[in-house]
């Protein structure tokens, strides 16, 4: 009989346990369907870094907790801290540093695309980043090639630290982290594109307003040289002969009112050429520009009008007339960086297209802009290549 009430004894405390393994894996598969339900509301990253640590630090029951994310493509870092102050904000080259550190102290040493991996760390390392938690418990994630951090956990409200099965939790709760975050990424890099795009159609519309404006202008001046020149010819067929006087007072008095027209209309045109007060473009010879184009260390500008362009051009020369410069640039040049030299040519003997045109690059913080000495003419003198 006593065998058999052991066995009974045995059977219940095998039981027990089983029922006790049963709670814990139900309260973590209860943890990790909170945090998903918590983090789903989320698409921003520091509101998923704050939402994370908060319900990994009350599953695990520890009272410190840090969370970090590392943009290695732009060096941007986030943090979510809890229990602990940070001794300043972590700067990119300290989080590089304690990311090193991180990899060479993890169990598998690999940086495989949604992985998570145990780190063992000395405080001091921690301490010397400025970050001031007696870790317990930590795991170095990675989301890709670009996207890597770490998570930090102190020791529990017992003053232990966690046990194998809490690790295990947090190593369930990193992974699903890492599926929002990336989710998060991606939300933020389409809005930053969408901003892109607004920025440019809102330049376009304005270029477009500007030429429709321009575009008004002309039709008003070519109304009022038609009827001048009606005024002109009617008074010559009245007098019969040419009466240079006449001609003169009526010459005087169409200039003058076309000044105080030109200074009324809120789109008034200067009498005077802007380029006669700007400075002169630095010049750059042929034999160089050509030297400096081969080698692919400067991008080629042809400043003249569509048409001129397609006549006769320096072969591989971008065209960007100066009426339509704020579109073309936009379009072709706008990726440029700012110190890469741009060489300009064209001019007639009536218009320095090119001279206009390197103006409005510097305008737009292009610092390294020459302009071809001789233009086409000199260009083709040396036998260098058109189209």
């Amino acid at each position: 009989m006593e065998p058999a009430i052991a066995d009974l004894h045995e059977a219940l405390s095998s039981a027990r346990k089983i029922q006790e393994e049963l709670d814990r894996r139900v309260f973590h598969l209860q943890t990790l369907s909170d945090l998903n339900s918590e983090l789903s509301t989320s698409i921003r990253t520091e509101e998923l870094l704050q939402s994370f640590l908060l319900v990994t630090m009350g599953a695990l029951g520890v009272s410190q907790g840090f969370a970090l994310v590392y943009d290695r493509e732009t060096r941007g870092v986030r943090t979510a801290v809890r229990g602990l102050e940070l001794a300043g904000e972590l700067s990119a080259d300290a989080v590089e540093r304690l990311l090193y550190k991180s990899f060479e102290a993890s169990e598998n040493r690999s940086l495989a695309a949604m992985s998570v991996t145990a780190i063992t760390v000395p405080p001091e390392v921690f301490a010397e980043a400025g970050i001031q938690i007696e870790a317990k418990a930590g795991v170095m994630y990675v989301i890709d090639q670009r996207s890597l951090g770490i998570i930090l956990m102190g020791p529990t409200i017992t003053g232990g630290a966690p046990r194998p099965e809490e690790k295990e939790l947090l190593f369930a709760h990193t992974a699903s982290f890492m599926v929002f975050l990336k989710n998060a990424r991606s939300f933020e890099t389409i809005q930053a594109l969408n901003d892109d795009l607004v920025r440019r159609n809102e330049e376009l519309r304005r270029t477009i307003a500007e030429l429709t404006e321009a575009k008004h202008t002309i039709a008003m001046f070519e109304v009022a040289r038609a009827r001048i020149r009606s005024l002109v010819q009617r008074e010559l067929q009245h007098v019969g002969r040419v009466n240079l006087l006449d001609l003169g007072l009526i010459c005087l008095l169409a200039t003058v009112l076309g000044v105080l027209f030109n200074f009324a209309s809120p789109q008034s045109l200067t009498l005077l050429p802007e380029t006669l007060f700007r400075p002169s473009s630095t010049p750059i010879d042929a034999v160089a520009a050509k030297s400096l184009l081969d080698s692919g260390k400067a991008v080629l500008v042809d400043a003249r009008p569509q048409e001129l362009y397609a006549q006769k051009h320096i072969k591989g020369a971008i065209n960007v007339p100066s009426a339509l410069f704020d579109i073309v640039h936009m379009m072709k040049l706008g990726n440029l960086e700012e110190e890469e030299l741009i060489i300009v040519y064209g001019r007639t003997i009536s218009k320095l297209y090119d001279e206009e045109v390197a103006y409005r690059l510097r305008q737009r913080d292009h610092e390294n802009v020459k302009v071809l000495a001789g233009g086409l003419r000199a260009w083709e003198s040396l036998s260098y290549q058109v189209e």
